[in-house]
């Protein structure tokens, strides 16, 4: 179990958070252009994450705009930032 907060208050949520710099399970997403992607696709490139359960939902579509402003610093060579969401998936 993991806790986050939630208008300051803690709440229990399932599963456990990743380590800083642990190593991300393989996985398998399509992608905006409808193409495969995978893990493999970002070797040698730091990854984050943004994942959500729909980005049609008001919520996470806030959520989703407020991470790609924030990431937009971490654009670079270097860094691949990748959206998730349970109805999509893109690289942004």
């Amino acid at each position: 179990m993991s806790q986050v907060t939630l208008g300051g208050n803690p709440i229990e949520v399932g599963g456990a958070f990743p380590s800083v710099g642990q190593q991300a399970p393989e996985f398998s997403l399509v992608g905006k252009d409808l193409k495969p992607i995978s893990l493999a696709d970002f070797a040698g490139k730091r990854k984050v994450l943004n994942i959500v359960a729909s980005v049609d939902r008001p919520t996470c579509a806030w959520s989703t705009r407020n991470f790609r402003e924030a990431a937009a610093n971490l654009q670079n060579a270097a860094v691949s930032v990748i959206g998730v969401s349970s109805r999509s998936a893109a690289q942004s």
